[in-house]
């Protein structure tokens, strides 16, 4: 089925059932579109967020590594 049918499809079921103008239809997809764009961006913030926190446990890792191990080197206090 392509893209003009289904709408056309949509569109008479949206208002044979909701009983919506074009307008209103309208105006209910481009507040889904935007909820969907809203949901996409979040989504990359939570992944930036989880490959930021898994870069800070790395380096913190290493660094209480090497805390440790300086404190068994000979010479080390």
């Amino acid at each position: 089925m392509d893209e003009q049918t289904l709408d056309k499809a949509m569109t008479k079921a949206f208002q044979a059932h909701f009983d919506l103008s074009l307008g209103q239809e309208e105006a209910l997809w481009q507040r889904f579109q935007a909820r969907r764009q809203e949901v996409a961006e979040w989504a990359a913030f939570a992944a930036a967020m989880v490959l930021v926190n898994a870069r800070l446990q790395s380096a913190h890792r290493a660094a209480t590594w090497l805390s440790r191990t300086h404190a068994v080197l000979p010479g080390g206090r």
